[in-house]
Order: structure tokens, then C-alpha cells, then sequence
């Protein structure tokens, strides 16, 4: 929908469409400012019609704006144009990790670039069987439950050659 300037009413040039008070400050309108000047407009016709149900407001409301002149939805459409767009807030920036005191002595640099005096023993890994029927549970004490051996998965042979 376009509607152009030249209808409106000549109006010094300002940058907010917001009413002005006596002082000639900016009054915001209470309640949440819309980027769409239909829903500015409901929001006051709310506060002018305190009395109805919503469903009336809604009703009337809307046909007050289809029979409104150009020239007064001009007022809402600027204001709307002037409302900020709702934009998230920038992720804060991730805070700093303190560097923590290091048991490592600091050695002047070497060929062999030993920086540890006592380097750490490696952990010994456990090795898992690829079939589950060969990892063995834990044996019972008793030998009577303990449950009849089950015959593992066929083992594939290991060619060390092939001719």
C-alpha cells in the first residue's frame, strides 16, 4: 500500500512521529511500539474505548481504520517507520580463561627440549573384543551358578601369506 506524502498535512520537519507534550518533548505512546501502524493505531483505540470486550475493540477498531482518511493513518505509519526493529542483543563476548600455575619448570631451551623433569606414565588401555559372546563377565563364586560355557563366535584365521 503506498500512500503518498503530499496528502498529509504540512508538518515541521521532525525526526520521531511521536506526539509532542507542552514542553515539546517527545511523548511515547504507552504500551509496546509496533513496526505495523495498524497495531499502533488499535493500542490507542484501546485506550479510548476502555469499556468494551476485546472482541468489540477488535471489530470496531478495524472498521474505524478501513473508514479512516489517508491523511490520518499517516500519523501511525510514521510512527511505525520510526519504531526500532527488535533485534537480539549480540552474544557476550566469551570471558577470558585465567591461566593456571603450571608444575612444569621453565628450562632454557635444548636439543632435546625436555621441559618435565618426570614425564608421566602412560595409562594402559584395555583392550574390548570386537564380538560381544568373547567379553567375559564377571565369575560367580560359587561353581555350581556359575552358567555352562558358551561356544564363542567363529574365529577368522589369519593368513600370514597368500600364495
Amino acid at each position: 500500500m503506498e500512500i503518498q506524502k503530499t496528502l498529509s498535512t504540512p508538518k515541521p520537519a521532525s525526526k520521531t512521529a511521536f506526539l509532542k507534550t507542552r514542553n515539546g518533548k517527545c511523548h511515547r505512546p504507552s504500551g509496546t511500539l509496533h513496526r505495523n501502524p495498524y497495531l499502533n493505531f488499535l493500542r490507542e483505540f484501546r485506550l479510548r474505548n476502555t469499556g468494551l470486550s476485546a472482541v468489540e475493540i477488535i471489530r470496531r477498531g478495524a472498521r474505524e481504520w478501513r473508514s479512516m482518511p489517508k491523511e490520518d493513518k499517516l500519523q501511525f505509519i510514521e510512527e511505525a517507520f520510526y519504531a526500532p526493529k527488535k533485534r537480539k542483543p549480540p552474544p557476550p563476548p566469551p570471558a577470558p580463561i585465567p591461566a593456571q600455575p603450571t608444575q612444569m619448570r621453565v628450562a632454557p631451551f635444548q636439543d632435546a627440549c625436555i621441559v618435565c623433569p618426570n614425564p608421566c606414565a602412560k595409562k594402559r588401555r584395555r583392550r574390548k573384543a570386537r564380538c560381544a559372546r568373547r567379553r567375559r563377565p564377571k565369575r560367580r563364586r560359587c561353581a555350581r551358578k556359575r552358567r555352562p560355557k558358551r561356544r564363542g563366535c567363529k574365529r577368522r584365521k589369519r593368513r600370514s601369506c597368500r600364495i
